[in-house]
């Protein structure tokens, strides 16, 4: 009797037996983390993304990686077998779990997370990657944020998980591997971090987690933050690409070079934006035309692949071993005179010291009153008394407003001069007979002018005052002292006078001798 065994099946059994043969013939590395140097970091990180939507829309094909468990949209029932990706536990009918509890990833608002109900027996795939163009003979870490989700007390299986390394390439033998142990119910939703250290041996490798079947229900697990770092002061994480050329003596021939290359994204986002770090595949095909000889091919130790040279100083890099290779000094990520202080336990590699009143991953949220409380007129904002320092000759809260010296001294401008305020000054508009700091200086003509019309006046003023004081001192004389001056010579005019009217006027007539008798006599 023949029972029908799918692929699948006879794959996870195939891996599961090369599990026991290497671990009873070859030596199998703890779990640890890269050791605590400079050259130590991220080559890529999976955080699921974020969004404003309680579960998100993508699929491991998104994210570059294979499960054998099927995605559902049930966020009240998810099956065995199943997973979710979303933002947070969700409330599901049984109510054993941590519900509400958020993703692991820092400064990931909304951020999702998988979610899976383990299958209960069978082989089965948490995760698997395929990661290409690895340097052989350095070491890696491959490492994931886990959780129990069940709450302490549930009394159900505790969730245990293989994480395995092993090369891409011929038999695919394991480069290493290690287990969690089983994850504990807790009265919270805690993440602890797994890792696994490999060494490669070839540059091509398959990163795993699977299962440790122990049968029974429960076993309800989250997963976040899958992350692959180099352990090494080398200057590239990835060796160059293969490339093969083939041609015919005496021929032109076209032929077409496949470059495929593996790098890695780094997009961050924010509020309803995605914030995920994954692996892609870029294909491009360039025609050329060449004649040689003979066929060549170029493969990664080939004289003519360039691979970089050790420094002798572990935290530098370069042609020249001059440029440090710490993230803080590679990457410059930190904003607003913000400290940058490299920490190989932090998620990236560094931790940004933010200055007061700056908060955010990179100290880009920027919550100083002076960042927004603007001082004119080159006014200084001081962040401690939260007020604006204002330059000579300005005043108010801004620095908008120009002191008026004039009011402020009072100052009086004379001969109706008007006082205009300058910065840090004043003037006095004066009229145009006048001038001088405050119009007390008069023009030299009108001075001249003044002084002619004030000479005139005292000598007009002089003679009347002698004219009158001569009538008064006749008067005194005559009314007084009987003398009058004056009176011999009345009486000579009035003689002079009446003799006038006495002497008549002569009235002459002329008369004519020897008249003509024809003619009228017109005499009077």
């Amino acid at each position: 009797m023949y029972a029908y065994v799918s692929d699948d099946v006879l794959e996870i059994v195939l891996i599961e037996m090369m599990m026991i043969y290497f671990d009873c013939y070859f030596p199998i590395e703890s779990v640890d983390v890269c050791p605590n140097i400079n050259g130590s970091r991220s080559l890529w990180l999976i955080t699921f993304g974020n969004g404003s939507e309680k579960l998100s829309n993508s699929v491991p094909s998104h994210i570059n990686f294979t499960t054998t468990y099927k995605p559902t949209k049930d966020v009240e029932n998810i099956d065995v077998g199943q997973f979710i990706l979303i933002n947070t536990v969700p409330s599901v009918s049984y109510t054993s779990w941590h519900v509400g509890a958020k993703d692991h990833t820092l400064n990931d608002s909304k951020g999702y997370m998988m979610i899976v109900n383990v299958a209960s027996s069978g082989p089965s795939k948490l995760f698997e990657i395929t990661v290409d163009r690895l340097y052989m003979g350095l070491r890696y870490e491959f490492s994931a944020y886990l959780a129990n989700v069940n709450k302490q007390g549930a009394s159900q299986k505790s969730p245990n998980v293989w994480f395995q390394a092993r090369a891409a390439t011929g038999n695919q033998p394991i480069l290493n591997k290690s287990s969690t142990g089983d994850l504990p119910e807790l009265a919270s939703f805690t993440w602890s971090k797994h890792t696994l250290l490999f060494k490669t041996n070839t540059s091509s490798v398959i990163l795993s987690m699977i299962p440790n079947d122990h049968g029974g229900n429960g076993r309800n697990l989250a997963i976040d933050d899958i992350e692959l770092r180099v352990c090494s002061n080398i200057s590239s994480e990835f060796v160059p690409l293969e490339k093969e050329l083939t041609t015919t003596e005496h021929q032109a021939s076209s032929t077409t070079a496949q470059q495929t290359r593996t790098s890695q994204h780094d997009t961050t986002m924010n509020n309803q934006e995605s914030s995920t770090i994954t692996i892609s595949t870029e294909t491009s095909t360039t025609q050329a035309s060449v004649s040689t000889t003979s066929p060549t091919t170029m493969t990664p130790d080939s004289k003519s692949t360039f691979v970089p040279e050790h420094c002798g100083d572990p935290s530098h890099i370069g042609s020249n071993c001059d440029k440090r290779n710490s993230p803080c000094d590679m990457r410059e990520p930190c904003q607003n005179n913000s400290t940058c202080v490299n920490n190989n336990t932090a998620l990236h590699g560094y931790i940004c010291v933010c200055p007061p009143n700056i908060t955010g991953m990179h100290c880009e949220h920027n919550h100083r009153f002076c960042m927004s409380h603007i001082c004119l007129n080159n006014g200084v904002c001081n962040e401690t008394s939260r007020t604006c320092v204002c330059s000579d000759g300005w005043g108010g809260a801004h620095c908008e407003w120009m002191i008026n010296l004039c009011e402020k001294d009072k100052i009086t401008c004379s001969k109706n001069g008007v006082c205009r305020p300058l910065l840090v000054n004043y003037t006095c508009e004066c009229f145009s007979s006048y001038s001088g700091r405050h119009c007390e200086l008069m023009v030299t003509k009108i001075r001249i002018l003044k002084i002619v019309s004030k000479s005139v006046s005292f000598v007009a003023i002089l003679i009347l005052v002698i004219f009158i004081l001569f009538i008064v001192i006749m008067d005194v004389l005559k009314y007084c002292f009987g003398m009058d001056l004056t009176r011999e010579e009345l009486q000579r005019y009035r003689r002079e006078k009446q003799a006038r009217k006495r002497k008549r006027p002569v009235v002459q007539r002329f008369t004519y001798v020897d008249k003509p008798t024809a003619m009228k006599d017109t005499s009077v």
